[in-house]
């Protein structure tokens, strides 16, 4: 098929998306790297999917975070673009608070500490990176948001 058109607020086509906390770019502030950290990381992350129709080779996925789920602080060795498509996500650093709903983005600074707590119909957005750049690299923060064992 020449065109493939996709519904990004489909209920289909989204499967679990676990972190590695293992891989070589997934890193703890405090030292070593996120397998290390004192938290459980498949526990935290159960609230997250990603969308399976999305190529990722074109450096852009589609995340559908449930009702009130809320990724840890955390920073990327890359500027990163975040478009929300459907109920609200609020987008936090130490500096300010933002709430985005469908419609609406915000480009987050290479470095740049933050957290993101879906709304209370969840949120389903996209993130991009650069094209050209190599693949990114998280740092994770102790937050409130994590499960601990």
């Amino acid at each position: 098929m020449p065109i493939e058109f996709l519904d990004i607020l489909a209920d289909d086509g989204w499967v679990a998306r676990p972190v590695d906390p293992a891989a070589p770019d997934a890193l703890w502030s405090e030292g070593g790297s996120l397998a290390d950290a004192p938290v459980d990381v498949a526990a935290t992350f159960a609230g997250r999917s990603v969308s399976t129709a999305m190529d990722p080779t074109f450096a852009l996925d589609g995340i559908r975070l449930a009702p009130g789920f809320a990724i840890p602080r955390h920073r990327h060795d890359q500027q990163v673009l975040r478009i929300v498509f459907g109920g609200t996500l609020e987008v936090r650093s130490d500096d300010e608070v933002a709430q985005l709903r469908a419609g609406q983005f915000c480009v987050i600074d290479a470095g740049t500490v933050h957290s993101v707590v879906a709304g209370p119909d969840g949120a389903t957005y996209t993130e991009s990176w650069h094209l050209e750049a190599p693949p990114v690299q998280t740092t994770w923060h102790p937050d409130p948001a994590w499960v601990t064992p």
